[in-house]
């Protein structure tokens, strides 16, 4: 059985969403990861099983475990090779914002079985980039922050969530693991190439791979997707390129509010991803963007990477102020 594994994101959720304890106790870690599946080539769907572990990396002195699910496995659904889960909640373990404090050089270590009995490492181990360090602040000193500087507005078990714009409160049962169908993908029908742009390129969807979200959204193979209710969305755009100094963005509007750049100047593939969480009205337009000198943009369903923009509904209320 050959595993394909490929990860979109690995982000620590209150780098956007927040968890506030009104007692004013430290606030769960819970670490977002999502990726993708392919047993012998094909997406997989159903129920996977996965391992979770969270090694400090030490090079050459060895690595030491700092936190991990144990012999028992969780069970995740996987839709069309898509999954989703938030570890250090259940029923994974409890993740002590201690973990990213005490130790530095962190890697996220995935076994999977498709049968709940026979695992295989996955292959590399993911970096924890600094995002999660944000559960430290310690710039902050002790006390300093109190009720009287948040909005008590949420309901019980709500959390504060980035807008874009400032803050709301928002439900998080309401995101892809309780709302999994609201869901697109897709990406380019073929290679893009960049030639001496100098100016911001919107790069094409001409393939769907998943809808379920045509309620939501409009998208056309000129690379426009169209909001059709308002909310809170979760984009997320991974691509696959090469060439020579790239940049690379996301657009809401004709306005920037996302962006990356590449120094890495060869013909060899790399990954590159952005995501964001944004509030977005009706008839607002989101758009994959990129510019370079030289580069080329690999197509959809290129083995092992590829190029695709995810966009998942979050939910909507309760809505931003205006």
């Amino acid at each position: 059985m050959s595993i394909c594994f490929r990860i979109a994101r690995l982000l620590i959720a209150a780098a956007l969403v927040i968890p506030v304890q009104l007692a004013f106790a430290a606030p769960p870690a819970v670490l977002s990861h999502q990726g993708r599946i392919a047993v012998d080539g094909v997406n997989f769907d159903g129920t996977g099983y996965f391992k979770f572990a969270l090694i400090q990396d030490a090079g050459l002195g060895g690595e030491a475990t700092v936190w991990e699910t144990g012999v028992t496995s969780v069970p995740v659904t996987i839709a069309k090779g898509h999954y989703s889960v938030l570890l250090g909640q259940a029923p994974t373990p409890p993740l002590s914002p201690g973990v990213f404090a005490d130790n530095d050089n962190l890697v996220l270590r995935i076994e999977f079985s498709s049968d709940g009995t026979s695992f295989e490492t996955l292959s590399p181990d993911r970096p924890v980039t600094t995002t999660p360090y944000a559960f430290v602040a310690t710039t902050v000193p002790d006390g300093s922050i109190t009720a009287e500087k948040l909005s008590l507005g949420g309901g019980a078990g709500q959390v504060l969530s980035s807008t874009g714009n400032g803050l709301a409160w928002i439900d998080p049962m309401s995101g892809p693991q309780e709302n999994p169908v609201i869901f697109w993908a897709g990406g380019p029908a073929s290679s893009f190439t960049l030639n001496d742009n100098l100016n911001w390129v919107k790069v094409p969807l001409g393939v769907t791979e998943t809808n379920t979200a045509a309620s939501h959204l409009t998208a056309n193979a000129n690379g426009e997707v169209t909001i059709n209710i308002a909310g809170f969305y979760e984009v997320t755009w991974d691509l696959l390129i090469r060439g020579y100094g790239q940049q690379f963005g996301i657009e809401k509007n004709g306005v920037l509010i996302r962006s990356g750049y590449s120094a890495i100047q060869n013909n060899v593939y790399h990954q590159q991803s952005l995501t964001t969480l944004q509030w977005f009205e009706v008839d607002d337009v989101i758009e994959c963007v990129a510019k370079s000198g030289n580069a080329t943009i690999a197509p959809a369903y290129v083995a092992g990477a590829d190029t695709r923009l995810q966009i998942r509904y979050i939910g909507n209320t309760p809505a931003p102020a205006p």
